[in-house]
């Protein structure tokens, strides 16, 4: 153990003394003095001033190789805001591909994008960027939260939105891209003289070329690192940061339901709101929403679950989604448990008396406010808050007799708070703390998590040590306690990668209070090593392989869980397509403890020997017609059992305004073998003793097709539809019960009603309508005019019928459609006194 501890730190000592420090390119800053007008012309006698950001190099597909396009860059400044105009030019103008996108999406177009990394720390940046349809991205940068130390992970948020202005001309050789970025925008420090981290990039579609004006090399770790430096700016002042935007929203409902009187009910309802955003100082914000409204965000992507764990759903507010870099480190956070379904959402059936039917029985809370605070010091420390009120929920019941109804408490008031302490390091490396604590009001539980995350680095960025330790308490009449624990050391630049990690949990840690999680009771023991081939040889642009191995037990005591080896293939050809492909072998099988339900971790389900692959191909995203297909099937030995599924898509660029998708998933499992629940309406239910553990033998299949349609009238204003039917069958053909061993016995057990139909068997239909129009009409300013269409039904009365005769018939189930009208309009306090000339 000392010889091992000893060689990784001669390995940090060494690889830091004999690192090259990363070349970066310099530009001086202009200070101007014109009145801009943000036109794409660059008439302003401030341009010709101004120093050039040229010499532009390949980042992808021949990292490092000059670009085959000239690229002019120049950057002024004034007291108001930093402009950027950039000269793309081209040689072929006609081909400049300039599709209208939604905002945010720069698929299929040529576009450019300039980073800022106004404290220099390598770790945290923002981006904005224009397409050659004039249509703005940004976001922001937070290499802490990147997927993986792997590569050039940055972290990147594109949910983040700012205001600002961009205008583009073309050229008879090229085209021309011009922003202005108010310093509002921006978070620097507060220094006279300021040199920032900059870097710019430009992307020629038809080319598949991206290229950057500071070289990326691909077998460095961290792009932001690797950018250059704006030099030079001076005297300039963080803005009252002070904005606003109040919105209302008109709400019209239908319940369409042929099984009940009337046919159609129909309701309406008004809300009004605001959203704020307060720049406490040069470097902290806070932003708050109250009465928040989210009717226009996309619908929840609905499944059949049968596995023992929740669906983790997406977030799609915009609260949430925004600018949240701080209070996603460490994946203690799950933003859905705010506002979603009531904690106690089963009392109503539970404390309801036998007279008495449920009316009323909300599927998500309401929110009373929410707030963040957000930031970071010029010493790299940052600060997040974030604090959610959420009211109580109750459920109506009414009595058969009298009439008379009552309310149930499903869910307590409730106060959501995460609190983020993050401290950049030298080398990129950082330190944070974080606490999630959830307080409900009267004798509902209440929780708190708190966790110690470190990532590590050495001079070179070649090698990483982190990870985490996290404390879980439930506070009730008693205190519960938990911990986890994960630790990693890895090579993460280079062609050749490797890496080792051990990880822990214990069975009473739970962060699922306003977390997710998966699983507990476990070690797991994993290594890996990785060649990633950067430059184009033969073929191929890039390619890659990886292998890894794992082994775990429960944490409690070395009980074998499961254990495996992998293999993962893969690259982009020098036709654009990307291919690859894995395999997993589990040679002692698996020892599930969580699939019987029981969580005594005495108690599991044996899996044979499993093998497992899956392939994916996805052609030339430059073309207008383009496909993916993938495929992926598990084997376990015995009694023909495997499972599989089939994904894939088609996407056609219609023409520069519409674009058309449309994807498919299908599932499909024989002999699939999982823990069923019992069911009261079987009529031999009563043959199954209290601690019996029932599993069934069954066949599932399962289509999941989505159509949807982007038309895009300009840069501005668009019409998104998506249309999702999801359905699953699951026939149970046999029953069994669990053994000590793990195996499963069958019985005479047959699952039938007093029909002579199988009680246990699923057939469900969901079905969703989002269509919805956005119109930015002024800048920051918004209306939405959404419809949705929701039909959610699991009739067993059609378990006769295949796909096509659940799709033919699925508007015969019971629907809501809502229409909603909202308006936003965004007020800035610097914008209006830079108007008014005050």
């Amino acid at each position: 153990m000392k010889k091992t501890l000893s060689t990784t730190l001669f390995l940090f000592a060494l690889s830091s003394l004999f690192a090259q420090a990363l070349q970066k390119k310099t530009l001086d800053a202009f200070r101007g003095s014109d009145k801009m007008k943000i036109d794409g012309e660059l008439s302003e006698a401030s341009w010709e001033k101004a120093s050039v950001a040229k010499d532009f190099l390949f980042r992808w597909p021949t990292p490092g190789k000059i670009a085959t396009e000239r690229t002019d860059v120049k950057i002024i400044y004034d007291d108001y805001a930093i402009y950027i105009g950039a000269y793309m030019h081209d040689s072929k103008p006609d081909s400049i591909l300039k599709n209208l996108t939604k905002r945010d999406n720069n698929s299929n177009v040529d576009w450019f994008f300039v980073t800022f990394d106004t404290y220099m720390d390598g770790q945290n940046g923002s981006g904005f960027g224009v397409t050659a349809a004039n249509v703005q991205f940004d976001c922001k940068y937070a290499i802490a939260n990147a997927d993986s130390d792997e590569g050039n992970g940055d972290g990147e948020d594109f949910n983040w939105d700012a205001v600002w202005k961009s205008s583009i001309k073309m050229m008879p050789d090229g085209w021309v891209a011009e922003l202005e970025i108010p310093y509002s925008a921006l978070r620097f420090p507060k220094t006279a003289v300021q040199n920032w981290h900059l870097n710019c990039f430009r992307r020629i579609f038809r080319k598949g070329e991206t290229d950057s004006w500071n070289e990326i090399k691909a077998t460095e770790s961290g792009s932001l690192r690797q950018s250059g430096i704006l030099q030079g700016i001076k005297d300039i002042k963080m803005p009252l940061r002070l904005q606003a935007t109040p919105f209302v929203s008109l709400y019209g409902n239908n319940r369409h339901d042929k099984e009940a009187s009337p046919v159609n009910s129909l309701s309406s309802s008004f809300n009004a709101g605001m959203d704020i955003k307060y720049g406490i100082n040069e470097a902290f914000t806070l932003d708050a929403t109250i009465i928040p409204d989210f009717g226009q965000v996309r619908s929840d992507n609905q499944v059949v679950n049968l596995s023992p764990f929740e669906v983790r759903f997406d977030e799609f507010r915009p609260f949430f989604m925004e600018g949240t870099e701080l209070f996603n480190k460490g994946n203690l956070f799950y933003s859905r448990r705010i506002g979603g379904r009531p904690l106690n959402n089963g009392n109503a059936n539970k404390l309801k008396n036998d007279n008495e039917d449920i009316i009323n029985n909300p599927q998500k809370t309401q929110l009373y406010n929410t707030t963040k605070i957000s930031g970071r010091t010029t010493k790299g420390t940052g600060i997040g808050v974030l604090n959610a009120v959420q009211a109580p929920t109750f459920a109506t019941v009414r009595d058969r007799e009298s009439q008379a109804e009552r309310s149930i408490e499903t869910s307590p008031l409730t106060n959501y708070n995460v609190l983020v302490f993050d401290q950049n390091l030298k080398n990129n490396s950082s330190i944070a703390i974080i606490n999630t604590n959830a307080w409900r009001e009267g004798s509902t539980y209440d929780a708190n998590v708190t966790a110690l995350n470190w990532n590590l680095k050495n001079k070179a960025n070649s090698y990483s040590l982190s990870g985490n330790y996290a404390l879980s308490q439930r506070y009730d009449s008693t205190t519960e306690l938990g911990h986890k624990m994960n630790i990693d050391l890895n090579k993460i630049s280079g062609n050749w990668n490797w890496g080792a990690n051990y990880s822990e949990i214990n069975s009473t840690y739970n962060q699922s209070d306003l977390g997710y999680q998966q699983g507990y009771n476990w070690r797991n023991y994993n290594a890996w090593w990785a060649y990633n081939h950067y430059e184009p040889k033969g073929r191929w642009n890039n390619f890659w392989i990886n292998q890894w191995s794992w082994y775990s037990t429960l944490q409690e005591r070395p009980a074998f869980t499961e254990g495996g080896i992998g293999l993962n293939m893969g690259g982009n050809t020098k036709n654009f397509n990307n291919m690859g492909f894995n395999i997993n072998v589990f040679p002692k099988g698996e020892n599930d403890y969580f699939e019987p339900r029981t969580y005594d971790f005495k108690t599991y389900f044996h899996l044979p020997k499993i093998g497992n692959a899956n392939f994916w191909y996805n052609t030339d995203s430059r073309k207008k017609l383009r496909f993916n297909f993938g495929f992926w099937g598990r084997v376990l030995k015995g009694n023909a059992r495997y499972n599989s599924e089939q994904w894939g898509g088609i996407t056609y660029q219609a023409s520069k305004k519409l674009n058309l998708k449309y994807s498919f998933n299908t599932t499909f499992g024989n002999n699939d073998i999982g823990y069923t629940w019992r069911q009261d309406g079987a009529v031999d239910a009563n043959s199954l003793k209290d601690n019996d553990i029932l599993f069934g033998r069954r066949r599932v299949v399962g289509y999941d097709n989505t159509l949807s349609a982007t038309l895009t009238f300009n840069n501005k204003a668009n019409v998104v539809f998506r249309m999702r039917h999801y359905w699953q069958q699951v026939r149970y053909q046999d029953f069994h019960l669990l053994k000590d061993d793990g195996k499963v016995e069958k019985i005479a057990y047959s699952g039938l009603d007093s029909n002579g139909k199988n009680a246990h068997n699923i057939n469900a239909n969901y079905f969703n309508i989002d269509c919805v129009f956005t119109w930015r009409f002024a800048p920051g300013s918004d209306l939405f005019i959404t419809w949705k269409n929701a039909i959610a039904d699991e009739n067993k009365e059609y378990l006769q019928y295949n796909y096509f005769g659940n799709a033919a018939r699925i508007f015969n189930f019971p629907q809501d459609n809502s229409l909603n009208i909202k308006v936003l309009y965004f007020l800035d306090y610097a914008d209006a006194k830079r108007k008014l000339g005050k």
